[in-house]
């Protein structure tokens, strides 16, 4: 007697299919969303990390005496920030100095020299939203050998926020830089 047996054929319906692509779908519309505002956070995170440790080196530069450039001797950096609404902010790195070599506290285009960066910009959706100085300017310097820092040409005793956030979110973050400690922290 010949006996037949019927191999069970192994594997998925198009109802199967359709239900697990159908599932997928709806996981991925949830999850984009969260994603994206993830990266903005992050680009917001990483850009205010950037200024913060831009502002350090240029302070630390000048406590320790030292130089962007093959120059010698103490020179007055600073950072300035500019900020136009609906445009990227940018900012630079610079040597203040007019042709005396004295520092005014301020950057003056084409006077003072732009070293280290050039012109910076802030990544795309990140932007220095206010500074608590009026205006759309902020001008750090900080003077040798103690490292001294003037905001916008004047010795101030104060803190001074820049806050940053992107246009993608609802959430800012605050660097502040205490003139009389120079400590620079953010939020």
């Amino acid at each position: 007697m010949l006996l037949y047996h019927v191999k069970k054929m192994a594997g998925f319906t198009l109802i199967e299919l359709m239900v697990s692509i159908g599932i997928l779908t709806l996981l991925l519309s949830l999850t984009l969303p969260n994603f994206k505002n993830f990266q903005a956070r992050r680009d917001l995170r990483v850009q205010t990390d950037f200024v913060v440790n831009t502002i350090r080196e240029v302070q630390n530069t000048v406590a320790v005496g030292g130089s962007y450039d093959d120059t010698s001797g103490m020179r007055h950096y600073g950072i300035h920030f500019s900020s136009t609404p609906g445009e990227n902010t940018m900012f630079i790195v610079f040597a203040d100095s007019d042709s005396s070599g004295e520092s005014d506290g301020r950057y003056t285009e084409g006077v003072d020299t732009i070293v280290k960066y050039g012109q910076k910009l802030l990544r795309d959706g990140v932007e220095i939203q206010t500074f608590s100085e009026s205006g759309r300017n902020l001008d750090l310097v900080f003077s040798p050998p103690e490292s001294t820092l003037r905001v916008n040409g004047a010795n101030m005793n104060t803190i001074v926020n820049l806050t940053l956030a992107h246009d993608r979110i609802e959430e800012t973050t605050v660097v502040s830089l205490n003139t009389l400690t120079g400590q620079v922290s953010s939020n």
